[in-house]
């Protein structure tokens, strides 16, 4: 039975286990050591094994009833009898920033906070390394591609930035366009075009523009 078709109050699939389904027809705990295990075919929990006392715990028994994280600390207390370890508390998921609620993404940043952290462009924040530079003379802005800034990088990609050529050919045969010839005398963008027409001969190369 798929996951589509199982009802959420379905039993799970494990014998002598009253927990209701929650994925590939297991309960959430036989699910979680279903997938350590690989799911394999025919699949069935080790006889005398179980999962930790603690509700929200997932880990198998190892001693007590409890999982090994969890039976230590339970050992340090002295055992107490009524012992309920408290649920730990979800790792904040927005940016660092505090002043920014977007969802972070790398390092602890947000997509725009991280791209300026990297390049020692947020305040408050050291920057992790030395910022390269573009390499265009008199441009101190730090580099975004091929050793140039977003503003050189994208004239270094048209082939119009003075004393860094990109290609030495002939340019696209479209008269207003002055990006390097790529295939067929076109350039990349006029040749896809010219390609997803049908190849048309008699294709007007001002029509692109």
């Amino acid at each position: 039975m798929s996951d589509a078709s199982q009802d959420s109050n379905s039993p799970c699939s494990i014998a002598q286990c009253n927990g209701v389904h929650y994925a590939r027809s297991y309960c959430r705990r036989h699910y979680q050591a279903a997938r350590r295990a690989g799911f394999p075919d025919g699949w069935e929990p080790k006889k005398k094994v179980w999962f930790c006392h603690v509700v929200w715990c997932d880990e198998e028994v190892e001693c007590r009833g409890y999982c090994g994280a969890h039976y230590q600390k339970w050992r340090r207390l002295n055992y107490p009898k009524s012992w309920k370890p408290p649920r730990p508390s979800p790792v904040p998921r927005t940016c660092r920033v505090d002043a920014c609620h977007e969802p972070r993404r790398t390092k602890g940043f947000c997509d725009s906070h991280y791209y300026a952290w990297r390049n020692g462009q947020l305040n408050g924040f050291e920057a992790p390394r030395d910022i390269p530079h573009c390499q265009v003379p008199k441009c101190d802005k730090p580099v975004r591609a091929q050793r140039f800034c977003r503003k050189h990088y994208n004239q270094w990609r048209r082939n119009t930035l003075d004393g860094f050529l990109r290609y030495d050919g002939p340019p696209c045969k479209v008269p207003t366009c002055d990006e390097p010839a790529y295939g067929y005398g076109w350039c990349h963008r006029h040749y896809v075009y010219w390609r997803r027409r049908g190849y048309p001969r008699d294709l007007d190369p001002e029509s692109l523009s």
